[in-house]
């Protein structure tokens, strides 16, 4: 995971306009957004999107209600999950790997 957190921080979704678009329509606009992504044996990411409840659980995962996103903003999901599909990541030794990824977004009160 160690991996998938430097790739997040250090992407362009630190320094994206995505959340000041959403928050410019609803300034009170919070919610979790869980991307769902496979990182290839190239590093690249392959199949990404807002996760839903009917997604497999991925390794060590723990099934609980609400494994969806929550943001109410589908434009937004959109944009978070196109920002990762831009990412690549060190070629993964034991081949694919299935990410589950949360963001949480709360407005700056």
């Amino acid at each position: 995971m160690t991996h998938v957190s430097t790739a997040t921080s250090t992407s362009r979704l630190r320094s994206s306009t995505v959340p000041e678009r959403g928050l410019a329509k609803d300034p009170e606009l919070a919610g979790e957004v869980r991307v769902h992504f496979v990182i290839e044996r190239d590093g690249s990411v392959s199949d990404a999107r807002g996760a839903t409840e009917s997604d497999p659980l991925v390794d060590g995962e723990v099934p609980v209600p609400g494994r969806k996103s929550s943001l109410p903003d589908a434009d937004v999901i959109t944009c978070i999950v196109h920002e990762f599909e831009e990412l690549s990541f060190p070629t993964p030794k034991d081949g694919k790997i299935t990410v589950v990824y949360p963001i949480i977004f709360k407005p700056h009160n």
